[in-house]
């Protein structure tokens, strides 16, 4: 899988902003990684009209080590190897 290409923003503060949606399948608790992802509900289309991008559970759940990291900046690179994520949803939402 090659990693979904984020594209750039330059809106206030923030300077990057990758468009994509995912769902979590409980409630995020404070400091816990999230890890277990779901596909996403019948009305999260609305979301596509917004131009985001929904994330299904089949990408991400794709192991690190198979997708294609090489679009990845250095710094990005470094938050790997320190945080270790093991999937794609790790990467992209912790």
């Amino acid at each position: 899988m090659t990693m979904t290409r984020c594209r750039r923003w330059d809106v206030g503060a923030f300077k990057t902003a990758c468009r994509a949606v995912a769902f979590a399948a409980s409630p995020p608790q404070a400091g816990v990684p999230l890890a277990d992802f779901t596909s996403p509900p019948a009305w999260a289309d609305a979301f596509e009209l917004g131009g985001f991008r929904l994330l299904d559970i089949g990408e991400l759940i794709i192991p690190l080590a198979a997708a294609d990291t090489s679009e990845l900046a250095e710094a990005e690179l470094e938050q790997v190897r320190y945080w270790r994520p093991g999937t794609v949803g790790e990467l992209m939402f912790n």
